[in-house]
């Protein structure tokens, strides 16, 4: 027997098999960078489950390239339009590479905790024109 496949089926079946094949870059990650001696902002906007800024006390977490802690749940500057930021300056003999960081707000036990990725990048002062807001 020879069964042709339907037209419908092929109209679905060639753009799916397109997409699934198209090359995907998994390195396209790009964190924020900032240079060896520069202060990095770090920061994000938190807002109530009615979309109203929130002031729920958040903190940060920074380890270095090598898994040293270097900031352990430091506490954030929380804003009334709901902008929380630290300041971490980042030392002239500090690691290059990527530094694993956590922002965290609120509790577990109120149901109500958020954790985001907040990971930057450190590199050589040549590789940055100013100073950057993690966000």
């Amino acid at each position: 027997m020879n069964k042709k496949i339907p037209p419908i089926y092929l109209s679905i079946l060639i753009p799916f098999l397109v997409v699934l094949f198209l090359p995907i870059n998994l390195n396209a990650i790009e964190y924020q960078k900032v240079s060896l001696g520069d202060t990095i902002r770090i920061g994000e906007f938190v807002f109530e489950d009615d979309y109203t800024p929130s002031t729920t006390a958040c903190s940060i977490t920074i380890h270095d390239p090598s898994g040293t802690l270097k900031v352990n749940a430091g506490a954030m500057t929380s804003l009334s339009t709901g902008w929380h930021y630290y300041d971490y300056a980042v030392g002239g003999g500090e690691s290059l590479g990527n530094w694993s960081t956590s922002m965290s707000c609120g509790s577990a036990i109120g149901g109500d905790l958020i954790v985001v990725d907040k990971t930057f990048t450190v590199v050589p002062t040549s590789e940055t024109t100013n100073n950057a807001i993690a966000s």
